[in-house]
C-alpha cells in the first residue's frame, strides 16, 4: 500500500492534509498524527485509541487543527471544516457568506450531543467488567464510587486506578456518562421535567445534574430536550416541547 508513504511525500513539500470521519485512521496510519491532536466519529473511539495509542483523540471535539493536519468529525462535519478552512485562509465574512450560501451553522465545535456513549469492554480486566456491569445495572441507585468498590471487594483507589487504565474513564466519569446517556433517552421519547429525569437517574440536584450534562454534552438540557425531544404528529417546527429545564 503506497498511500501512506505519499501522503507523507506531500506533507513534507508543503500540503496541508484533512482527513474527514474514518479518514482519521488512513491520516494516523502515515504516523504524522503521533503525539498530535485528532478527532473522529463518535462511534470508532475505541478502536482507534486501541490501535494509534500515540495519538492524542479528542472526540468530543468536532475539528482538530494541528496547523497543517486536520481532523473531523462524521462525514456532515465535512461542511464544518470547509467553512473553518475558509475562515482560517480567507477571513470570517467570506466564511458567513458561504454559510448563508450553503445553510450551514457556522461556528459548530463540538460532536458530543450527537454521540451514544460506547462501552468499552475489549480490555481483559475482569474486576473492571464487573464494575460496569454493575454500574450498568443500578446506574441510578449507586450513591459512591466507595459503594461501587465494596460491592466488587476492591479498595476505592485500586478500583479508579485499574477501571481508568482499563476504560480510559475514572469510574465517577463513566457514572455520569450512564446517568446523561439515560437522560437523553428520557428527553427525547417522554414529557418529563428535568427534575423528574434528574431524581430517575440517581441525582437529587437538578442544578448539579444540569452542569455535568452540559460538561458532557457541551450543549444544555433545555437546547437538547428542544432539538431532540418529542415532538406532536403535524406540528414539526413548532415550539410545542417543554421548557422548562
Amino acid at each position: 500500500m503506497t498511500y501512506p508513504h505519499e501522503t507523507v511525500k506531500s506533507h513534507k513539500k508543503g500540503a496541508q492534509i484533512a482527513a474527514m470521519c474514518t479518514g482519521t485512521f488512513f491520516l494516523a496510519e502515515t504516523g504524522l498524527l503521533n503525539h498530535k491532536t485528532a478527532t473522529i466519529h463518535w462511534g470508532v473511539v475505541n478502536e482507534f485509541r486501541q490501535r494509534y495509542p500515540e495519538v492524542n483523540l479528542i472526540p468530543e471535539r468536532l475539528i482538530t487543527d494541528e496547523v497543517d493536519l486536520y481532523c473531523c468529525g462524521a462525514s456532515n462535519a465535512c461542511f464544518d471544516l470547509s467553512l473553518y478552512l475558509i475562515e482560517k485562509m480567507a477571513g470570517r465574512e467570506v466564511a458567513l457568506q458561504t454559510a448563508k450560501v450553503f445553510l450551514c451553522d457556522m461556528d459548530r465545535s463540538h460532536q458530543s450531543e450527537w454521540a451514544v456513549f460506547r462501552f468499552q469492554k475489549s480490555h481483559k480486566d475482569d474486576l473492571v467488567l464487573n464494575a460496569q456491569e454493575l454500574m450498568e445495572a443500578s446506574y441510578n441507585s449507586l450513591d459512591t464510587i466507595e459503594e461501587l468498590a465494596r460491592r466488587i471487594g476492591m479498595g476505592k483507589r485500586t478500583l479508579e486506578r485499574r477501571f481508568k487504565a482499563a476504560t480510559g474513564e475514572t469510574p465517577l466519569k463513566y457514572l455520569h456518562r450512564l446517568r446523561v446517556e439515560a437522560a437523553k433517552r428520557m428527553m427525547e421519547t417522554e414529557n418529563l421535567t428535568f427534575d423528574q429525569i434528574t431524581y430517575r437517574v440517581g441525582y437529587e440536584s437538578t442544578s448539579y445534574f444540569r452542569r455535568i450534562f452540559t460538561q458532557i454534552c457541551h450543549i444544555s438540557p433545555k437546547t437538547y430536550r428542544h432539538k431532540w425531544g418529542p415532538s406532536p404528529i403535524g406540528q414539526a417546527g413548532e415550539s410545542s416541547r417543554q421548557t422548562d429545564v
